[in-house]
């Protein structure tokens, strides 16, 4: 198994970076971890952490094309987006997990085609968020046996329902936002 990378604009709409002839090839990737920048006082002979903060990371690489029709289409996806996901496939020992970045396209060089026909160009896309899992839960919740609904008679009873509990667990390193839809 090897990792895959691609992008993802608003509408869903994927657009690999691992199909050269296709669409493009990714090499040389960086900055896919993060850095702080650590501000520190001294007291005395030690130094301690006055101010930590995340830095806006950078991923980088090298997209490579088959032809120019590929270049334009790579293009033309990443300005016409107006959210743009980097989504990052690690290939786990028992499966595989998808990780998302936020990302705003930086730049793009354009020079010649190389020797071996190959465009090889510099890319570069601003992080604006931390990577991130998107997971999606659905549970259904069905009526009980004996159940009683309150139907406008006096009298009635209602079900306990503490064992519909949902309980979420952040398993990141800071804190998440969660959506809940109930219909």
């Amino acid at each position: 198994m090897v990792r895959k990378f691609k992008l993802i604009n608003e509408k869903g709409q994927e657009y690999s970076l691992m199909d050269i002839k296709k669409n493009c090839l990714l090499t040389e990737p960086s900055g896919l971890g993060y850095s702080y920048s650590t501000d520190y006082e001294q007291l005395g002979d030690e130094f301690l952490a006055n101010l930590r903060k995340l830095e806006q990371g950078i991923i980088s690489g090298t997209v490579n094309f088959i032809n120019y029709d590929n270049f334009f289409d790579f293009s033309n996806f990443v300005e016409t987006a107006q959210k743009l996901k980097f989504a990052y496939e690690i290939p786990f020992k028992n499966k595989s997990i998808t990780y998302y970045r936020d990302v705003n396209i930086k730049s793009i060089g354009k020079s010649e085609k190389q020797t071996n026909g190959i465009i090889s160009e510099a890319v570069e896309f601003d992080c604006l968020s931390l990577w991130y899992e998107q997971n999606e839960t659905i549970f259904k919740i069905e009526t009980y046996e004996d159940e009683m609904r309150y139907d406008y008679k006096w009298n009635s009873r209602y079900i306990d329902y503490n064992i519909r509990a949902i309980q979420f667990n952040n398993r990141g390193h800071i804190e998440a936002p969660f959506q809940v839809e109930i219909d």
